[in-house]
């Protein structure tokens, strides 16, 4: 299987492309990013200075975690960042195993230059295709 990049597989599209047995990028492509994102809005600043009062009723301990109504508690943000790190490791392994061992976990979660950067490059990063499996003896 083929993929092709036309300008940027960032994330998500770098996991998806990853699963090809050959990648064609242009020069100037961006092809990277292992990482994930979550964001919480604390807009309880904003609800007080409006007046407005928020009560929120749940069934569940944990069912109104990080919710914008109000400040997210350290031991919500600890967990939450515990969860994305476990879910980068999984990228990263996917990208790994995807790309035929040439491209390993540590090497993956390694890559700390910015995306940007990657579009100055002139050669792929790493091979951009992947080893075909021996065939099974007749």
């Amino acid at each position: 299987m083929q993929a092709f990049v036309a300008e940027h597989a960032l994330s998500a599209g770098y996991v998806l492309v990853s699963q090809a047995d050959q990648i064609i990028l242009p020069r100037t492509r961006a092809v990277c990013s292992i990482g994930v994102v979550a964001l919480h809005r604390d807009m309880s600043g904003a609800v007080d200075q409006k007046g407005i009062a928020v009560t929120l009723i749940h069934a569940g301990a944990h069912k109104i975690d990080a919710n914008p109504c109000q400040p997210l508690p350290e031991a919500v943000h600890d967990q939450m960042q515990g969860q994305l790190e476990t879910v980068r490791q999984l990228f990263a392994q996917t990208v790994a195993q995807s790309r035929g061992g040439r491209h390993n976990v540590a090497a993956a979660l390694a890559q700390k230059q910015p995306c940007s950067a990657a579009r100055t490059r002139l050669r792929p990063a790493w091979p951009t295709r992947r080893p075909r499996e021996p065939s099974p003896s007749r």
